[in-house]
C-alpha cells in the first residue's frame, strides 16, 4: 500500500489541478476558416506543377485551414496585367491572389489595385534590394518568394568550352563557331530575344546609360550610352551576322534546348522543370555574367524576383487564409527551399540564402555570381512607357529600319508623350 501511496497522490493532485491548468493553458491557435482561393500566376503550368505550390498549399491548409482550396490559373505575364486590370474594372473574375512580376507593382499601385503587405509578413526577412523594389510611397506590395529573374550567359559547353569574357571576344567565338557549323540545319552561334527591351537593358546599362535622370521620373534614353548599346545590337546582327535575322524568344530558347544555339541571353526562369535547361543540357549547361562592353562596362540585367501580390477586393476570410499561406511559403524555410532549390532558383528569404543546399550548388552558384552584377529593377509607373518606346525602336532597328541615334531620339519622345499622356 505505501508503494502506491504516492502514486494516488500525484494522481489526486494532478486530478485537482487539471480544471486550473485547463483555464491557464496557452490557447491553441484556431483553425482558419475554410475558403476557396485563385490564384493568377505568369510561370506557366508547366513550370507551376514543378515548383509544387499546389502541393504546399493542400499540405498546409489541413492543417490550417481545413477544406479550403487553391486554384492555380496561369497567365502570361502580359496578360495577368491586362487581364487582372480588366476584371479589377469590371468589379468580377479576378483572382484573390497573384504569383507575378515585380514591374507589376507599379501599375497597380497607380490604380490602386492591390493592398501594402507590410503588416502580414517582416519583410527584414529577406534580401533588403529585393524586398524594397516593390516599395512604392512608403509601402511594400509584394512579399518575395525569390530572388533574381536576371538574365544571364548561358552556354553549350559542348560547343564553347569557356564563357566569351566581352562581346568583342563573344563575335570571334560565334563566327568560327558559324563555319564549324555551316551544314547544320538552323544552327545559330549566339541568339537572344530580339523582340523585347527587356534583353536591351543590360546593354545600355554596359554603356553607362540609365532610364530616368535624377528626378527618376524623366526618361533618359537619347544619351550617348543608349546610342552606344543600339549600335552594339545592330552589329550583332547586320555587321558580325552572329545571330539569326529574325528570332524572338521562343527562336533563342528553343534553339538552346535543342542544341542549334550555342549561346543565348536568357533568365533564370529557363532553368528549372522537366523541360529546362538543367534537364535537358545537364552538366554541359554552362552559366556566366554577361560579357563586357567595349570599354570594359558590365552590363546589368534588371534583378528582381517573384512576388505575391494581393488584390484590394480581398478580404475578410479570404484574406486572412491567402496572407497566413503567403506568410508560410516565403518564410518557411523548407518550403522556400523545396520550390526554389530544385529549379534553379535563388530563394529571397535570408536564411535559405545561407542554407548548404544553396551555397554547395554548383547552378545556384553561378546564377548568384550573375545576380550581383545586376540593378534593381524601376517598379514606379513611368517604367511603362519606357519599356514599350525601346521596345518599339529596338523591333525596328532589328527591322533595319532606323539607326542607332535615331532609334534612341524616337524612344526618348515616346517615352516622353507616353508619361505625359499619365497625367
Amino acid at each position: 500500500m505505501r508503494k502506491l501511496f504516492p502514486i494516488l497522490l500525484v494522481l489526486a493532485l494532478m486530478l485537482t489541478a487539471a480544471p486550473f491548468l485547463a483555464a491557464n493553458a496557452a490557447p491553441r491557435a484556431a483553425a482558419l476558416a475554410k475558403v476557396d482561393l485563385v490564384m493568377w500566376h505568369q510561370e506557366g503550368e508547366p513550370t507551376m506543377k514543378s515548383l509544387g505550390i499546389q502541393k504546399i498549399f493542400d499540405d498546409w491548409a489541413a492543417k490550417n485551414a481545413p477544406g479550403s482550396t487553391l486554384t492555380l490559373v496561369a497567365k502570361d505575364t502580359e496578360a495577368l496585367r491586362t487581364e487582372f486590370q480588366a476584371a479589377a474594372l469590371a468589379g468580377s473574375g479576378g483572382p484573390d491572389i497573384m504569383w507575378t512580376v515585380a514591374d507589376h507593382a507599379g501599375p497597380f499601385t497607380a490604380a490602386g489595385l492591390i493592398q501594402p503587405v507590410d503588416d502580414m509578413v517582416d519583410l527584414k526577412l529577406f534580401i533588403p534590394t529585393i524586398a524594397n523594389i516593390t516599395k512604392i510611397g512608403g509601402k511594400s506590395y509584394g512579399i518575395p518568394l525569390q530572388a533574381g529573374n536576371h538574365l544571364m550567359l548561358y552556354y553549350n559547353k559542348s560547343l564553347v568550352k569557356t564563357a566569351p569574357a566581352t562581346f568583342a571576344e563573344l563575335v570571334t567565338v560565334a563566327q568560327q563557331l558559324a563555319k564549324d557549323n555551316a551544314k547544320v540545319d538552323k544552327f545559330a552561334p549566339f541568339a537572344y530575344n530580339q523582340t523585347e527591351s527587356f534583353w536591351v537593358f543590360p546593354f545600355a546599362h554596359g554603356f553607362k546609360a540609365t532610364e530616368f535622370a535624377e528626378d527618376n521620373k524623366t526618361p533618359a534614353l537619347d544619351s550617348e550610352g543608349w546610342v552606344k548599346a543600339y549600335q552594339l545590337i545592330y552589329d550583332l546582327k547586320f555587321k558580325d551576322k552572329v545571330e539569326p535575322s529574325e528570332c524572338d524568344y521562343d527562336c533563342a530558347d528553343g534553339g538552346f534546348k535543342a542544341g542549334t544555339v550555342a549561346m543565348t541571353l536568357n533568365g533564370d526562369w529557363a532553368l528549372g522543370g522537366d523541360k529546362g535547361y538543367i534537364a535537358l543540357l545537364g552538366d554541359k549547361l554552362g552559366i556566366a555574367p554577361w560579357p563586357t562592353v567595349e570599354g570594359g562596362g558590365q552590363p546589368s540585367p534588371f534583378v528582381a524576383g517573384k512576388y505575391i501580390m494581393f488584390p484590394n477586393t480581398t478580404k475578410g476570410d479570404k484574406l486572412a487564409v491567402a496572407s497566413a499561406f503567403a506568410k508560410f511559403v516565403t518564410t518557411d524555410q523548407e518550403a522556400v527551399l523545396s520550390f526554389t532549390v530544385i529549379n534553379g532558383r535563388l530563394p529571397a528569404l535570408l536564411t535559405a540564402l545561407k542554407d548548404d543546399k544553396v551555397a554547395k550548388d554548383p547552378v545556384l552558384a553561378a546564377t548568384s555570381k550573375a545576380l550581383v552584377t545586376g540593378v534593381a529593377q524601376p517598379v514606379q509607373p513611368e517604367m511603362r512607357c519606357v519599356f514599350d518606346a525601346v521596345t518599339t525602336e529596338t523591333r525596328a532597328l532589328m527591322n533595319d529600319s532606323v539607326k542607332p541615334a535615331d532609334a534612341a531620339k524616337a524612344a526618348q519622345d515616346s517615352a516622353v508623350k507616353c508619361i505625359k499622356d499619365l497625367k
